[in-house]
Formats: C-alpha cells, structure tokens, sequence
C-alpha cells in the first residue's frame, strides 16, 4: 500500500470516528437531558425510556471499538494521529460510563414516591444544567480539538464541586428536621453524586483533549484553583446567627465593591430575623439592612461563590471545593454586649466601623481600580 493511499484510507477513518463519536455523544447528551428531566418532574414513563437507550449506547461503544482498532491494524497511524486513536476509545469509555449514570439517575426516579416533592426544591437543578453544559462542551472540544474550551471545564468542574456539597448540606438540614424524609433523601443523594460523576467523565474527556492538541497527559495533576491574587466573584460572610456581622457585612460590601461581585451572608443556625440594632447602627451608614433575611449557609447558590468570610470563631462552615479561599476576620458579637441602649448600639456602631475597614481593604486589595 503505498503512502498516499495509506493516508487517504487513514483520513476517511478518523472522518468516521469523528462522526461515530458525534453520534454516540449526542444520544448521550440525550439520555443525561432526560434522565434529569425525568428526575426533577418525577416522570416514571419518560425514566423507562431513557434507560430503554442504553442498549443502543452499548452498542455505539462497540462499533467505535471496532472501527479504531480497524483503523490501528489497516492504516497504521503515527504522531498526532496515534494519540487521537488512543484518546478516541477512551472517551467512548466515558460517554458510555456517563450514560451508565443516566440509567441510575432513572432508576432512583423510579423508586421515589410520586409525592415527594422537596427534591425539585433544593438547588439540583442549577447543578444539573451546569453538568450538561459542561458535557455538551467537552464533545464539542475534542471534535474541534479547542484546548481553550477544554481547560474551562477544569474550573467549571469546582462549580459542580460546590452544587454538590450545597445540595448534600440541604439534604441533611432535611433528614435532620424530618425523619419521615430519610428514604428519599438517600435516593436523592444518590442522584446528586450521579451529576456530579457525570461532570467528572466529561472532565475526563476535556483532560484528553489537551493530551491530544499539545501531548501533554494532566491526569492526576492536582486542579488549579484561583490564583490568591485574583479578585473574587462571590463573597459568602458567615456568622452562627447571620443576625447582626454578617448581614452588615453583606450589606457595606454591596455598597463598596464593584457591582459585578456576588455577595452574600448566611449562617449555620441562623435567627428568625436580624437584629434591630443592627438595622440602627447601620442607618448611622445611610444603609437600610430592614429588608435583609436570615438565612441558613445552604440557602446560598455556593456556585457563584469564591470566597468565604468567617466573622465569629463559633461558626463551623461545611468542607467547601479546594477553589474557595477562606478568610476569617472574629469579632466580638455586639449582640451579646450589656449595658444601656446608648452602649449596646455603640457596640453595634463599633463593629460597622471594623467590617468597613476590612471591606475597604479588601476592595483596595483586589480592586485597586474602584473609586
């Protein structure tokens, strides 16, 4: 066989697998879209015939086997062409494996009662659809071989990381208050860290994109985070009570960053409402905080969040993903000093002034721009 036949015959087979992958990635895209839609609407009809599927996607794994190790044997491909064969058989093994995860995915949806409602309430689905954003982009980066959009799934994937760890804090907030909610939780649980293996195939296959585009092999390379000198894109400050620091933390950081940063407070056992003199005190800032609202630490979309203040050294915060930086500034809590009125809102006053102070060093830290 001469050389130019030989690398027309190996063009046309990289052309079919290419096409074959596409092929099989979009019935996989197919059946992760259904199955969560399946989930999140409790649609046991729509649960069987995603599963139904799978056997259509054992079967696509097969031929792509076959036709890669055809192209091996009659072709003989070298350099670059040898690592997209290699890298192409193993991404068929993690689209199948994702597929996999679907069918579990139906099978826990199988399993709940059609009464349970709670799951479509906490927080799955902006887990999910970033899961199938972030499997949509990664079959379109090793077709394209875009490496760009392949080192963005890295950083994508602690979002998921942060979905997950929120949902699993919701769920046993849950099981906790209401015991009768147990056996569904757990199923529910089960479907949570489904996404969030999904996202870790589909990493995979971002991973191999890079492997083939520029020889390099990241596996098992620790994930970059956030360099600490990047400015944050969410702030979450924290406070057992989230009554009085941490709402008038929110509330000056709101008016001293930039409008483009995320800012959030919450706590892990907060009070039915925020204290009022710390709506006084912060009035003595021209800042109206009345219509703030307590909330717990999983009520906060920790997705967007990249940076984590603790304000009391009583607060225990939940294991977060390696890419949120934690910072602590304790303070002493002005709810808990006694006196006249007079010296309890200075108390209050006092603890604006420090939590200024610290915000506007941060903001002259990261946003040196702002005015």
């Amino acid at each position: 066989m001469t050389t130019g036949h030989r690398t027309s015959a190996l063009d046309k087979a990289i052309t079919r697998i290419r096409q074959q992958m596409i092929g099989m990635a979009k019935v996989v895209q197919a059946m992760t879209i259904t199955s969560i839609e399946a989930f999140l609407t409790t649609d046991k009809d729509l649960a069987f015939e995603t599963i139904r599927r799978d056997d259509q996607v054992d079967q696509l794994e097969i031929d792509l086997d076959n036709t890669c190790i055809d192209c091996f044997s009659q072709c003989q491909p070298e350099g670059k062409d040898v690592r997209f064969m290699a890298v192409a058989m193993k991404q068929v093994t993690d689209l199948e494996r994702i597929a996999d995860l679907s069918v579990n995915i139906c099978e826990k949806t199988i399993e709940l009662d059609d009464n349970t409602s709670f799951h479509t309430r906490i927080g799955i689905q902006p887990m999910a659809q970033e899961a199938i954003r972030m499997l949509h982009d990664a079959v379109t980066a090793f077709i394209s071989e875009d490496q760009s959009l392949a080192e963005d799934i890295f950083r994508r994937e602690q979002i998921i990381d942060a979905y997950h760890t929120q949902v699993y804090r919701q769920l046993l907030d849950l099981m906790t208050s209401n015991s009768h909610s147990i056996s569904a939780a757990t199923r529910v649980q089960a479907v949570v860290n489904n996404i969030e293996r999904i996202a870790d195939h589909t990493t995979n296959i971002a991973e191999r994109v890079i492997f083939i585009t520029t020889g390099r092999d990241i596996r098992h390379q620790k994930r970059r985070g956030r360099s600490p000198r990047q400015a944050p894109s969410g702030i979450l400050f924290l406070c057992v009570h989230n009554s009085a620091r941490s709402q008038m933390a929110e509330a000056i950081a709101r008016e001293t960053l930039p409008q483009s940063v995320a800012v959030y407070s919450a706590g892990s056992n907060p009070a039915e409402q925020i204290h009022p003199t710390a709506v006084e005190a912060m009035l003595k800032l021209g800042i109206d905080i009345s219509w703030q609202k307590t909330k717990k630490i999983s009520h906060v979309p920790l997705g967007k969040v990249d940076m984590v203040i603790t304000l009391c050294s009583d607060e225990i915060c939940m294991n977060l993903p390696s890419h949120i930086r934690r910072l602590s500034w304790p303070m002493p809590d002005p709810a808990e000093v006694s006196g006249s009125e007079q010296e309890i809102l200075a108390a209050f006053v006092d603890t604006c002034r420090q939590l200024k102070e610290h915000i506007e060093q941060l903001a002259r830290e990261f946003y040196p721009s702002r005015r």
